[in-house]
Parts: structure tokens; C-alpha cells; sequence
């Protein structure tokens, strides 16, 4: 199966839209990610071949200065080598003797989120390109999900929006990709936005909900400095209250550190 989803992945690689590099920032996460697989001593070789293999895309992209190229294959990068670790560990975890069922669904839910990152940068590899908006804005926004809500509403998750370590300043970068969302809203004048932030177990609660609040704050501030009303904008933050997989692995926090923004459309009129 995993061989499978990295040939057609490597596929779609190949298939990437060419457009500029703004940050070398992903490229020095994909290095880091395979450098900690690596110094793990339980990752599992299959799953360390193909992040280096990928980490070998990322710095074909990034030398030939192919944006979307780089992005995805630098996401892949680190979603393989956190992968390796988890399956890693997985396959340790079998061979012992005893009650192991909370370590075990720990480690299944850390694979989980690697396959859902997998997942991510494979879709935003088949969305290169695309001329629909949504789709477009998902992308700017360096989405890790896009779903649409029963309501009609559009959930984006969003990691790595650029916060400094325990801090909620948003940013050059990250303010570049919020701004997307502004513009976005500019020319949507009926639509409006909820940010909500999030964080992992690490702190204390109080200190995590603060943060979660000032982050999801310091990202509305962002639309608003756009030209987007700030009766178009709330903010909310719920700590470590909502975390999306357990915080029991590294690929979980990292995958619970998020924002999220809900874009509104108008509801009925009386």
C-alpha cells in the first residue's frame, strides 16, 4: 500500500506547477525531520527511504526554484520520516509481551496523521492548477484540510502559520498567506470569518489557552489590516481543548499546534 501511494505521489511530484520560492523554511524542516528519524534508532528503513528519497525531491525543487514542487515534496519529506518513527515504534510495540493496547493505539493514531499529511500533499499537488477559488485560497493559504461544512460552510486547517516559539506574532511570511484569505474576503463581501486557535498538551492549560487566544487574535488582526470589516471577523481560542489526534507523539503534536479558519456565508434573511 505504501508503496503504492509513494510511486503515484512521486508521480504527481513530477506533475507540480512551477512558480517561485518565497523561504527555505520547509527545506530545513524536511532535513531536520530525517536527521531526527534517523538519530531515532527505531525507524522503520522503508519508510526512511522514501523521506530521504523525497528529501532528495525537495532539493532538486528548491535548487530548481519550483514553488509547488517544493512545498509538497518538503510535506512529504517530513510526513515519511515522521511515519518511519511511528511504524517504527509500531512494529516494536508487537513484538512485546503484555497489555500494550493504549502504546499501540498511540502509535496508530501517529500513523494516521502522517497518512493524513501524505493525503494533504498529494491533494495539493492534484489542485495545482486548478481555477477555482476555493481551491486556489486552500493553497495560498498552505491549508492542511479543506472541508466543506453541511452548513455550506468551508473549514481550512492550517499548521505552521509562522508563530515564533511562545509567541503570537504573525510571521512576514505567514502575514503574506493570511493576506490571501483577506483579498479573498475583499472580493466575497457576503462571506465572513471565525479563527480559531489551537494548541498542543505541551504547558500549562491557562498558558495554552492564552496563547491559542492571542494567536487566533493576532491572525484576525491580519484581515483586518487587509480591509476586512472587523464585524466580518471573530476570533476564539481553545487551548489544548480540541486536539484533532492524541499528544502522545510528536507527529500528534505537531499536528494539533493548528489554526483554523471557517469561512461564513450568509445566512437567510427573515
Amino acid at each position: 500500500m505504501l508503496k503504492r501511494l509513494a510511486l503515484g505521489l512521486s508521480a504527481l511530484t513530477l506533475a507540480a506547477c512551477a512558480t517561485p520560492i518565497g523561504s527555505d523554511a520547509p527545506l530545513i524542516d524536511a532535513r531536520q525531520a530525517v536527521s531526527e528519524a534517523e538519530a531515532s534508532g527505531t525507524a522503520s528503513s522503508a519508510e526512511l527511504t522514501e523521506a530521504r528519497n523525497y528529501l532528495a525531491l525537495t532539493e532538486e525543487a528548491f535548487s530548481s526554484n519550483d514553488a509547488e514542487s517544493f512545498e509538497a515534496n518538503a510535506a512529504l519529506t517530513e510526513a515519511f520520516a515522521d511515519l518511519s518513527v511511528a511504524r517504527g515504534e509500531l512494529d516494536g510495540m508487537r513484538t512485546e509481551n503484555g497489555d500494550l493496547t493504549s502504546r499501540l493505539t498511540a502509535s496508530d493514531e501517529a500513523v494516521e496523521v502522517c497518512r493524513v499529511e501524505l493525503a494533504s500533499a498529494e491533494s495539493s499537488l492534484e489542485t495545482c492548477g486548478m481555477n477555482t477559488g476555493v481551491a486556489e485560497l486552500a493553497e495560498a493559504l498552505g491549508a492542511f484540510s479543506m472541508t466543506e461544512m453541511s452548513d455550506g460552510s468551508v473549514r481550512f486547517t492550517i499548521r505552521n502559520i509562522g508563530f515564533g516559539l511562545e509567541s503570537a506574532a504573525v510571521g512576514a511570511e505567514s502575514r503574506e498567506r493570511v493576506a490571501a484569505l483577506a483579498s479573498y474576503l475583499n472580493s466575497h463581501a457576503g462571506m465572513s470569518a471565525m479563527v480559531e486557535g489551537h494548541t498542543d498538551s505541551t504547558g500549562s492549560e491557562a498558558y495554552n489557552q492564552s496563547l491559542s487566544e492571542q494567536r487566533a487574535a493576532a491572525v484576525a488582526k491580519v484581515l483586518t489590516d487587509g480591509g476586512v470589516s472587523a464585524d466580518r471577523v471573530q476570533s476564539v481560542g481553545y487551548g489544548e481543548t480540541r486536539p484533532s489526534v492524541s499528544n502522545d507523539t510528536r507527529a500528534g503534536r505537531i499536528a494539533n499546534r493548528r489554526v483554523e479558519l471557517v469561512l461564513m456565508r450568509p445566512g437567510p434573511t427573515a
